[in-house]
Protein backbone atom coordinates (compact mmCIF):
# COMPACT_ATOMS: atom_id res chain seq x y z
CA UNK A 1 0.00 0.00 0.00
CA UNK A 2 1.83 3.32 -1.06
CA UNK A 3 0.65 6.59 0.12
CA UNK A 4 1.83 10.30 -0.17
CA UNK A 5 3.37 12.95 2.28
CA UNK A 6 -0.06 14.75 1.34
CA UNK A 7 -2.52 12.21 1.59
CA UNK A 8 -1.03 11.08 5.16
CA UNK A 9 -1.33 14.38 6.17
CA UNK A 10 -4.55 14.66 5.01
CA UNK A 11 -5.93 11.35 6.94
CA UNK A 12 -4.19 12.26 9.64
CA UNK A 13 -6.62 15.42 10.31
CA UNK A 14 -9.87 13.22 10.36
CA UNK A 15 -7.89 10.59 12.62
CA UNK A 16 -7.81 10.63 16.77
CA UNK A 17 -4.86 12.73 17.39
CA UNK A 18 -2.97 9.77 18.64
CA UNK A 19 -3.11 7.11 15.86
CA UNK A 20 -0.78 8.65 13.65
CA UNK A 21 1.78 8.42 16.47
CA UNK A 22 1.37 5.22 17.04
CA UNK A 23 1.62 3.92 13.49
CA UNK A 24 4.76 5.95 13.36
CA UNK A 25 6.02 4.09 16.71
CA UNK A 26 5.03 1.16 15.03
CA UNK A 27 6.94 1.73 11.92
CA UNK A 28 9.90 3.47 13.97
CA UNK A 29 10.08 -0.41 15.18
CA UNK A 30 10.16 -2.71 12.21
CA UNK A 31 12.46 -0.15 10.58
CA UNK A 32 14.86 -1.02 13.64
CA UNK A 33 14.01 -4.80 13.30
CA UNK A 34 15.00 -4.72 9.62
CA UNK A 35 18.84 -3.42 10.36
CA UNK A 36 19.13 -5.17 13.32
CA UNK A 37 18.66 -8.04 10.77
CA UNK A 38 19.53 -7.36 7.88
CA UNK A 39 22.36 -10.24 7.69
CA UNK A 40 19.60 -12.72 7.51
CA UNK A 41 18.53 -14.32 4.24
CA UNK A 42 14.54 -14.03 4.88
CA UNK A 43 13.12 -10.84 3.72
CA UNK A 44 11.19 -9.05 6.48
CA UNK A 45 8.24 -6.74 5.09
CA UNK A 46 8.87 -3.50 4.43
CA UNK A 47 7.49 -0.86 6.15
CA UNK A 48 3.78 0.40 6.46
CA UNK A 49 3.99 2.79 4.15
CA UNK A 50 6.37 4.52 1.48
CA UNK A 51 6.11 7.81 2.90
CA UNK A 52 6.46 8.05 6.59
CA UNK A 53 4.43 8.88 9.65
CA UNK A 54 7.53 10.15 11.54
CA UNK A 55 7.43 13.48 9.73
CA UNK A 56 4.37 13.89 12.08
CA UNK A 57 5.46 13.48 15.25
CA UNK A 58 6.54 16.26 17.30
CA UNK A 59 8.70 14.50 19.83
CA UNK A 60 10.90 11.46 20.02
CA UNK A 61 8.81 7.88 18.34
CA UNK A 62 9.40 6.07 21.72
CA UNK A 63 7.72 8.43 24.02
CA UNK A 64 3.98 8.25 24.22
CA UNK A 65 1.44 11.39 23.83
CA UNK A 66 1.37 13.85 26.71
CA UNK A 67 -2.41 13.24 25.89
CA UNK A 68 -1.98 9.57 27.15
CA UNK A 69 -0.12 10.48 29.88
CA UNK A 70 -2.73 12.45 31.49
CA UNK A 71 -5.54 9.86 30.99
CA UNK A 72 -5.76 6.53 32.07
CA UNK A 73 -5.79 3.78 29.31
CA UNK A 74 -9.43 2.54 28.48
CA UNK A 75 -7.77 -0.86 28.13
CA UNK A 76 -6.41 -0.88 32.03
CA UNK A 77 -8.67 -3.20 33.11
CA UNK A 78 -7.41 -6.21 30.86
CA UNK A 79 -4.82 -8.30 32.21
CA UNK A 80 -1.85 -8.34 29.90
CA UNK A 81 -3.15 -11.75 28.52
CA UNK A 82 -5.87 -9.92 27.49
CA UNK A 83 -4.58 -7.04 25.60
CA UNK A 84 -2.24 -9.10 23.90
CA UNK A 85 -5.10 -11.51 22.78
CA UNK A 86 -6.66 -8.27 21.43
CA UNK A 87 -4.13 -6.46 19.55
CA UNK A 88 -3.45 -10.07 17.30
CA UNK A 89 -6.19 -10.11 15.75
CA UNK A 90 -8.66 -7.45 15.34
CA UNK A 91 -11.31 -9.51 13.88
CA UNK A 92 -11.84 -11.64 17.67
CA UNK A 93 -14.97 -10.72 19.63
CA UNK A 94 -14.51 -8.07 22.65
CA UNK A 95 -12.83 -9.43 25.97
CA UNK A 96 -16.05 -9.40 28.85
CA UNK A 97 -15.36 -9.44 32.57
CA UNK A 98 -15.91 -12.99 33.85
CA UNK A 99 -19.37 -14.21 34.01
CA UNK A 100 -20.30 -13.95 38.43
CA UNK A 101 -18.94 -17.04 40.50
CA UNK A 102 -22.35 -18.61 41.15
CA UNK A 103 -22.39 -19.26 37.42
CA UNK A 104 -18.90 -21.20 37.22
CA UNK A 105 -20.21 -23.28 40.04
CA UNK A 106 -19.73 -26.64 37.45
CA UNK A 107 -16.27 -25.60 35.87
CA UNK A 108 -16.46 -28.59 33.65
CA UNK A 109 -19.83 -27.57 32.25
CA UNK A 110 -19.19 -24.00 31.27
CA UNK A 111 -21.43 -23.01 28.40
CA UNK A 112 -22.73 -20.35 26.29
CA UNK A 113 -25.71 -21.31 28.39
CA UNK A 114 -24.01 -20.17 32.02
CA UNK A 115 -25.69 -17.03 31.82
CA UNK A 116 -29.24 -18.40 30.57
CA UNK A 117 -29.15 -20.18 34.66
CA UNK A 118 -29.45 -16.94 36.32
CA UNK A 119 -33.26 -17.39 36.38
CA UNK A 120 -35.35 -15.04 38.12
CA UNK A 121 -36.50 -16.35 41.66
CA UNK A 122 -38.65 -19.69 41.06
CA UNK A 123 -42.56 -19.50 41.63
CA UNK A 124 -44.13 -22.71 43.27
CA UNK A 125 -47.32 -23.56 41.25
CA UNK A 126 -50.58 -23.17 42.92
CA UNK A 127 -52.35 -25.38 40.78
CA UNK A 128 -50.85 -28.47 41.05
CA UNK A 129 -53.92 -30.23 41.80
CA UNK A 130 -55.29 -29.42 38.37
CA UNK A 131 -52.41 -30.09 35.84
CA UNK A 132 -50.47 -33.18 35.11
CA UNK A 133 -47.74 -34.79 36.44
CA UNK A 134 -45.78 -36.06 33.31
CA UNK A 135 -43.54 -38.80 32.87
CA UNK A 136 -40.83 -39.31 30.08
CA UNK A 137 -40.80 -42.87 29.58
CA UNK A 138 -43.57 -46.07 29.59
CA UNK A 139 -40.62 -48.70 30.79
CA UNK A 140 -40.39 -50.87 34.20
CA UNK A 141 -40.12 -47.48 36.29
CA UNK A 142 -42.42 -45.01 34.09
CA UNK A 143 -45.48 -46.49 34.06
CA UNK A 144 -44.89 -47.41 37.89
CA UNK A 145 -44.35 -43.87 38.14
CA UNK A 146 -47.47 -42.86 36.54
CA UNK A 147 -49.72 -44.55 38.73
CA UNK A 148 -48.18 -43.34 41.83
CA UNK A 149 -49.12 -40.01 40.86
CA UNK A 150 -52.59 -40.65 39.73
CA UNK A 151 -53.75 -42.64 43.20
CA UNK A 152 -54.61 -39.69 44.50
CA UNK A 153 -56.75 -38.24 41.68
CA UNK A 154 -54.09 -35.81 40.17
CA UNK A 155 -53.82 -36.26 36.40
CA UNK A 156 -51.08 -37.94 34.87
CA UNK A 157 -49.64 -37.72 31.16
CA UNK A 158 -47.33 -41.09 29.97
CA UNK A 159 -45.09 -40.22 27.02
CA UNK A 160 -43.20 -42.77 24.83
CA UNK A 161 -41.92 -42.75 21.42
CA UNK A 162 -43.17 -46.76 21.06
CA UNK A 163 -46.87 -47.23 20.95
CA UNK A 164 -46.15 -50.95 22.32
CA UNK A 165 -44.26 -49.88 25.34
CA UNK A 166 -47.76 -47.38 26.18
CA UNK A 167 -49.68 -50.68 25.31
CA UNK A 168 -48.09 -52.36 27.63
CA UNK A 169 -48.34 -49.65 30.36
CA UNK A 170 -51.38 -49.48 30.02
CA UNK A 171 -52.56 -52.89 30.66
CA UNK A 172 -49.95 -52.73 33.83
CA UNK A 173 -51.97 -49.59 35.17
CA UNK A 174 -55.63 -50.86 34.93
CA UNK A 175 -54.56 -54.02 36.57
CA UNK A 176 -53.12 -52.18 39.64
CA UNK A 177 -54.33 -48.88 39.82
CA UNK A 178 -57.43 -49.62 40.75
CA UNK A 179 -56.53 -52.00 43.72
CA UNK A 180 -53.78 -49.63 44.68
CA UNK A 181 -56.21 -47.01 45.14
CA UNK A 182 -58.61 -49.42 47.11
CA UNK A 183 -56.17 -50.23 49.60
CA UNK A 184 -55.14 -46.67 50.42
CA UNK A 185 -58.70 -45.62 50.53
CA UNK A 186 -57.95 -43.00 47.34
CA UNK A 187 -59.59 -41.82 44.30
CA UNK A 188 -57.22 -42.79 41.16
CA UNK A 189 -56.58 -40.14 38.94
CA UNK A 190 -57.02 -39.68 34.83
CA UNK A 191 -54.17 -41.04 33.28
CA UNK A 192 -53.37 -39.98 29.85
CA UNK A 193 -50.78 -41.61 27.61
CA UNK A 194 -49.41 -40.55 24.31
CA UNK A 195 -46.84 -40.50 21.87
CA UNK A 196 -47.07 -36.34 21.47
CA UNK A 197 -44.35 -34.67 23.43
CA UNK A 198 -46.51 -31.61 22.60
CA UNK A 199 -49.22 -32.89 24.24
CA UNK A 200 -47.48 -34.72 26.83
CA UNK A 201 -45.96 -31.69 28.46
CA UNK A 202 -48.59 -29.22 27.85
CA UNK A 203 -49.54 -27.37 31.19
CA UNK A 204 -47.76 -29.85 33.32
CA UNK A 205 -46.44 -28.36 36.61
CA UNK A 206 -43.65 -31.38 36.63
CA UNK A 207 -41.65 -33.54 34.18
CA UNK A 208 -40.08 -36.68 35.47
CA UNK A 209 -37.47 -38.12 32.83
CA UNK A 210 -37.35 -41.82 33.01
CA UNK A 211 -35.68 -42.93 29.71
CA UNK A 212 -32.94 -45.81 29.58
CA UNK A 213 -29.32 -44.98 31.47
CA UNK A 214 -27.63 -43.45 28.71
CA UNK A 215 -25.96 -40.13 28.59
CA UNK A 216 -26.25 -39.01 24.96
CA UNK A 217 -30.25 -39.76 25.32
CA UNK A 218 -31.11 -38.02 28.47
CA UNK A 219 -28.96 -34.73 27.85
CA UNK A 220 -30.93 -34.36 24.94
CA UNK A 221 -34.36 -35.45 26.33
CA UNK A 222 -33.53 -32.70 29.25
CA UNK A 223 -32.68 -30.49 26.66
CA UNK A 224 -35.65 -30.40 24.45
CA UNK A 225 -37.94 -30.72 27.54
CA UNK A 226 -36.47 -27.45 29.16
CA UNK A 227 -37.76 -25.30 25.69
CA UNK A 228 -40.94 -27.01 25.73
CA UNK A 229 -42.28 -26.97 29.63
CA UNK A 230 -43.32 -23.89 31.12
CA UNK A 231 -41.01 -21.51 33.42
CA UNK A 232 -42.43 -22.65 36.75
CA UNK A 233 -42.81 -26.54 35.47
CA UNK A 234 -40.05 -29.00 37.53
CA UNK A 235 -37.71 -30.89 35.50
CA UNK A 236 -36.86 -33.70 37.14
CA UNK A 237 -34.36 -37.06 36.32
CA UNK A 238 -34.39 -40.15 37.72
CA UNK A 239 -31.24 -41.31 36.97
CA UNK A 240 -28.84 -43.30 39.46
CA UNK A 241 -25.31 -42.87 38.07
CA UNK A 242 -25.43 -38.88 36.78
CA UNK A 243 -25.65 -36.28 38.38
CA UNK A 244 -28.16 -33.74 37.31
CA UNK A 245 -25.37 -31.53 36.68
CA UNK A 246 -23.35 -33.68 34.23
CA UNK A 247 -27.11 -33.85 32.19
CA UNK A 248 -27.57 -29.95 32.66
CA UNK A 249 -25.38 -29.04 28.81
CA UNK A 250 -28.85 -28.05 27.20
CA UNK A 251 -30.78 -26.98 29.74
CA UNK A 252 -31.15 -23.29 29.92
CA UNK A 253 -33.12 -23.36 33.07
CA UNK A 254 -31.05 -24.98 35.21
CA UNK A 255 -33.30 -23.32 38.18
CA UNK A 256 -35.83 -25.87 37.83
CA UNK A 257 -33.59 -29.00 37.29
CA UNK A 258 -33.12 -32.02 39.88
CA UNK A 259 -32.49 -35.50 40.39
CA UNK A 260 -35.41 -37.56 41.74
CA UNK A 261 -34.63 -41.16 42.03
CA UNK A 262 -37.09 -43.34 42.54
CA UNK A 263 -36.63 -46.87 43.30
CA UNK A 264 -38.97 -49.34 42.32
CA UNK A 265 -42.58 -48.01 43.32
CA UNK A 266 -45.27 -48.53 44.64
CA UNK A 267 -43.07 -51.36 46.75
CA UNK A 268 -40.39 -48.85 47.71
CA UNK A 269 -41.57 -45.26 48.85
CA UNK A 270 -38.70 -43.29 49.41
CA UNK A 271 -37.38 -40.97 46.80
CA UNK A 272 -34.16 -39.18 46.89
CA UNK A 273 -33.34 -35.05 45.85
CA UNK A 274 -30.08 -33.99 44.87
CA UNK A 275 -29.22 -30.57 43.51
CA UNK A 276 -28.13 -29.83 40.16
CA UNK A 277 -25.94 -27.23 41.41
CA UNK A 278 -27.87 -24.52 40.38
CA UNK A 279 -31.23 -25.78 41.63
CA UNK A 280 -33.71 -23.02 43.59
CA UNK A 281 -33.76 -23.99 47.06
CA UNK A 282 -37.16 -23.30 47.80
CA UNK A 283 -37.94 -26.36 45.22
CA UNK A 284 -36.52 -29.34 47.82
CA UNK A 285 -39.54 -27.79 50.24
CA UNK A 286 -42.46 -27.63 48.21
CA UNK A 287 -41.64 -30.86 46.22
CA UNK A 288 -41.04 -33.13 49.73
CA UNK A 289 -45.12 -31.77 50.56
CA UNK A 290 -46.20 -32.41 47.30
CA UNK A 291 -44.25 -36.47 47.13
CA UNK A 292 -45.74 -37.06 50.63
CA UNK A 293 -49.16 -36.43 49.80
CA UNK A 294 -49.04 -39.45 47.21
CA UNK A 295 -47.76 -41.57 50.16
CA UNK A 296 -43.83 -40.77 49.16
CA UNK A 297 -40.92 -40.57 51.51
CA UNK A 298 -38.17 -37.96 50.19
CA UNK A 299 -35.13 -37.65 51.34
CA UNK A 300 -33.00 -34.56 50.54
CA UNK A 301 -29.11 -35.28 49.54
CA UNK A 302 -26.88 -32.40 51.38
CA UNK A 303 -24.63 -32.00 48.78
CA UNK A 304 -24.11 -33.42 45.08
CA UNK A 305 -23.09 -37.19 45.11
CA UNK A 306 -22.45 -40.02 42.12
CA UNK A 307 -24.71 -42.29 43.31
CA UNK A 308 -26.51 -40.19 45.79
CA UNK A 309 -27.38 -41.65 48.90
CA UNK A 310 -28.70 -45.83 48.70
CA UNK A 311 -27.02 -46.38 45.27
CA UNK A 312 -23.64 -45.60 46.36
CA UNK A 313 -23.94 -48.69 48.93
CA UNK A 314 -25.41 -50.43 46.07
CA UNK A 315 -23.36 -50.08 44.00
CA UNK A 316 -20.71 -51.82 46.40
CA UNK A 317 -22.85 -55.03 46.84
CA UNK A 318 -23.85 -55.11 43.04
CA UNK A 319 -19.81 -55.34 41.98
CA UNK A 320 -19.13 -57.63 44.77
CA UNK A 321 -21.87 -60.33 43.62
CA UNK A 322 -20.85 -59.89 40.27
CA UNK A 323 -17.16 -60.36 40.58
CA UNK A 324 -17.86 -63.55 42.90
CA UNK A 325 -20.43 -64.80 40.16
CA UNK A 326 -18.07 -63.91 37.80
CA UNK A 327 -15.06 -65.99 39.63
CA UNK A 328 -17.17 -68.90 40.70
CA UNK A 329 -17.17 -67.96 44.22
CA UNK A 330 -20.65 -68.64 44.91
CA UNK A 331 -23.94 -69.41 42.89
CA UNK A 332 -26.61 -66.69 42.88
CA UNK A 333 -29.32 -69.01 44.78
CA UNK A 334 -26.66 -69.20 47.43
CA UNK A 335 -26.06 -65.49 47.54
CA UNK A 336 -29.57 -64.12 47.55
CA UNK A 337 -30.37 -67.27 50.50
CA UNK A 338 -26.91 -65.53 52.71
CA UNK A 339 -28.08 -62.27 51.95
CA UNK A 340 -31.90 -62.80 53.59
CA UNK A 341 -31.10 -64.72 56.11
CA UNK A 342 -28.50 -62.06 57.50
CA UNK A 343 -30.17 -58.91 56.94
CA UNK A 344 -33.84 -60.49 56.91
CA UNK A 345 -34.69 -59.17 54.01
CA UNK A 346 -37.26 -60.75 51.09
CA UNK A 347 -34.75 -60.06 48.65
CA UNK A 348 -30.81 -61.12 47.49
CA UNK A 349 -28.94 -58.85 45.21
CA UNK A 350 -29.30 -61.12 42.30
CA UNK A 351 -33.24 -61.12 42.36
CA UNK A 352 -33.17 -57.79 42.79
CA UNK A 353 -30.88 -57.03 40.14
CA UNK A 354 -33.31 -59.60 37.46
CA UNK A 355 -36.18 -56.74 38.96
CA UNK A 356 -34.26 -53.96 37.96
CA UNK A 357 -32.58 -55.53 34.48
CA UNK A 358 -29.23 -56.28 34.28
CA UNK A 359 -28.96 -53.66 31.12
CA UNK A 360 -29.41 -51.15 33.18
CA UNK A 361 -27.39 -52.82 35.70
CA UNK A 362 -24.33 -52.98 33.41
CA UNK A 363 -25.27 -49.08 31.80
CA UNK A 364 -24.25 -47.91 35.49
CA UNK A 365 -21.28 -49.99 36.57
CA UNK A 366 -19.92 -48.48 33.16
CA UNK A 367 -20.59 -44.72 34.21
CA UNK A 368 -19.13 -45.81 37.72
CA UNK A 369 -16.05 -47.07 36.07
CA UNK A 370 -15.50 -44.15 34.56
CA UNK A 371 -14.65 -42.41 37.97
CA UNK A 372 -10.52 -43.12 38.56
CA UNK A 373 -11.38 -44.61 41.90
CA UNK A 374 -13.88 -47.27 40.64
CA UNK A 375 -11.17 -47.88 37.72
CA UNK A 376 -8.86 -49.43 39.71
CA UNK A 377 -11.19 -52.38 40.78
CA UNK A 378 -10.91 -54.06 37.84
CA UNK A 379 -14.05 -54.36 34.90
CA UNK A 380 -13.96 -58.02 34.38
CA UNK A 381 -17.51 -58.42 36.51
CA UNK A 382 -18.87 -55.83 33.90
CA UNK A 383 -17.39 -57.76 30.76
CA UNK A 384 -18.61 -61.49 32.32
CA UNK A 385 -22.38 -59.76 32.74
CA UNK A 386 -22.57 -58.29 29.17
CA UNK A 387 -20.80 -61.42 27.93
CA UNK A 388 -23.04 -63.81 29.53
CA UNK A 389 -26.37 -61.80 30.21
CA UNK A 390 -26.89 -58.40 28.00
CA UNK A 391 -25.32 -59.99 24.57
CA UNK A 392 -27.75 -62.91 24.97
CA UNK A 393 -31.30 -61.13 25.89
CA UNK A 394 -31.13 -62.12 29.46
CA UNK A 395 -32.04 -59.10 31.18
CA UNK A 396 -33.89 -60.21 34.04
CA UNK A 397 -37.67 -60.20 35.03
CA UNK A 398 -38.41 -57.88 31.87
CA UNK A 399 -37.42 -61.01 29.65
CA UNK A 400 -38.38 -63.91 31.97
CA UNK A 401 -34.39 -65.59 32.50
CA UNK A 402 -31.32 -63.78 34.81
CA UNK A 403 -29.29 -64.12 36.86
CA UNK A 404 -32.09 -66.30 39.02
CA UNK A 405 -35.12 -65.39 37.91
CA UNK A 406 -35.65 -68.40 35.52
CA UNK A 407 -35.13 -70.25 38.75
CA UNK A 408 -37.82 -68.83 40.78
CA UNK A 409 -40.63 -68.06 38.63
CA UNK A 410 -44.08 -69.14 40.33
CA UNK A 411 -47.35 -69.69 38.40
CA UNK A 412 -49.23 -66.60 38.38
CA UNK A 413 -51.97 -66.65 41.14
CA UNK A 414 -55.43 -65.18 39.67
CA UNK A 415 -56.83 -62.57 41.85
CA UNK A 416 -60.22 -61.73 42.39
CA UNK A 417 -61.57 -58.26 41.53
CA UNK A 418 -62.05 -56.07 44.16
CA UNK A 419 -64.93 -53.63 44.13
CA UNK A 420 -65.05 -50.69 41.59
CA UNK A 421 -61.92 -52.45 40.15
CA UNK A 422 -63.71 -53.53 36.82
CA UNK A 423 -64.82 -49.49 36.39
CA UNK A 424 -61.30 -48.09 36.72
CA UNK A 425 -60.13 -50.74 34.38
CA UNK A 426 -62.94 -49.24 31.56
CA UNK A 427 -62.01 -45.48 32.73
CA UNK A 428 -58.95 -45.03 34.55
CA UNK A 429 -56.67 -45.01 31.45
CA UNK A 430 -56.80 -42.96 28.47
CA UNK A 431 -55.47 -44.52 24.97
CA UNK A 432 -56.69 -41.30 23.07
CA UNK A 433 -52.81 -39.99 22.81
CA UNK A 434 -52.17 -43.16 21.01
Amino acid sequence: MSMSQASIVRTAQVWPKWLPKAVAQAESRIITSQTAVSTSRTPLPPAVFSASFRSLLSQPADSPPTSWASKPSPFSFLSQHQVRTISSSARRPRVTPPPPAALTKPPHLESNLAQSSQSPIWIAPSDVSTRPVTVIGAGVLGRRLAMVWACTGRPVNLYDVSPKALESAAVYIADNLGSFCASHNTHPGHVHLTTDLIDATTNAWMVIEAVPEDLEVKVSVLGRLDRIIRKDCLLTTNSSSYLSRELSSEVAGRYRLLNTLYYIPPENVCVELMSCGYTAPEIFKFLKGEMEQVGLAPKIAGSESMGMILPRIWAAMKRETLCMLQEGVAKPEDIDELFRDFFNAKKGPCEKMDEIGLDTVAAVEKHYLSDAQVRLLGSDHLRWLEENYVEKGKLGKKTGEGLITKKIQKPKVIQEEKPGQEVWKEHSVDLSGL
